[in-house]
């Protein structure tokens, strides 16, 4: 289904018979925690923005409850995370995702007892005191690619795992000594090479 406006992508992401949502415009949800996707679907950005959770809200921007989701080509820049729960697994490619808001929660990824394969994008925390994953309830990340900015946390670990793990076999991490970094060292595989160069970790496969 073609969407260009909130409605229209609401409607969608709950309807079983929609197999593929392919987004024509920027769609701009204020802060509403978009809490609608429950069914299958693969959802196509087409670089568009996709705004929801904003800054002066606790919400995440997008939730998946339950269900196998894979996200194209989106562009969620400002607003909240993602909230993945009940047993989703959740693909990401060429995803942009910059977290930003102000009350406590924060979250780029909160995966609680569901699967998350990052394979590419560019993820940023806008915000002090917010962590890059926070896992739950036997939750696997795999991190496959992707440039991960500089972390804004202050006090807070990037990484969060309760009976969870975090699996890091590529990508870009950008290390800076004066500010609170994300240094994926801890999440590599020993079949994984991992390097610092020009203020970046570089993370390789070796396989």
């Amino acid at each position: 289904k073609f969407v260009t406006n909130t409605k229209d992508f609401n409607e969608a992401a709950g309807d079983a018979s929609v197999e593929l949502i392919i987004l024509g415009a920027d769609l701009d949800f204020g802060t509403e925690y978009v809490t609608s996707v429950t069914t299958d679907k693969v959802i196509y950005g087409n670089g568009h923005e996709f705004k929801a959770g904003g800054k002066t809200t606790k919400n995440y921007g997008l939730g998946l409850n339950g269900v196998d989701v894979t996200i194209n080509d989106l562009v969620m820049n400002g607003g909240g995370g993602i909230y993945v729960s009940n047993g989703s697994n959740v693909v990401i490619n060429n995803v942009t995702l910059k977290t930003n808001y102000s009350d406590s929660g924060r979250h780029m990824f909160y995966i609680n007892n569901s699967t998350v394969t990052v394979n590419s994008g560019t993820f940023e925390v806008l915000r002090t005191k917010c962590r890059y994953f926070t896992m739950q309830n036997n939750a696997h990340a795999y991190v496959k690619g992707g440039t991960w900015e500089d972390m804004l946390a202050s006090g807070y670990a990037p990484v969060y795992l309760d009976s969870s793990d975090l699996e890091i076999t590529g990508g870009k991490f950008r290390v800076n000594p004066d500010n609170y970094k994300f240094d994926p060292t801890p999440y590599v595989p020993e079949d994984t090479h991992e390097a610092v160069k020009d203020g970046n970790y570089m993370v390789v496969s070796e396989k």
